[in-house]
């Protein structure tokens, strides 16, 4: 979780401890997908220049966690 898709251990924590501890949720997973798609969105806005590495970072976490 905290390589792939990009969260904290402190949130990859709360997501396994009412889960089978190696096992994330479909729900879980797709609330990060949809998070990332909005943020890539909106980081790749052209009327608001951003940083091209947080934009890569975001599109990577986003397209790990939609084939996850």
């Amino acid at each position: 979780m905290v390589r792939h898709v990009g969260v904290t251990r402190v949130e990859a924590a709360k997501n396994f401890k009412g889960e089978c501890r190696a096992f994330i949720s479909y729900k879980a997973l797709n609330k990060y997908y949809e998070d990332y798609l909005d943020d890539a969105i909106r980081l790749s806005d052209p009327q608001t220049p951003q940083d091209p590495h947080e934009l890569e970072r975001v599109r990577t976490a986003c397209v790990k966690s939609y084939l996850l």
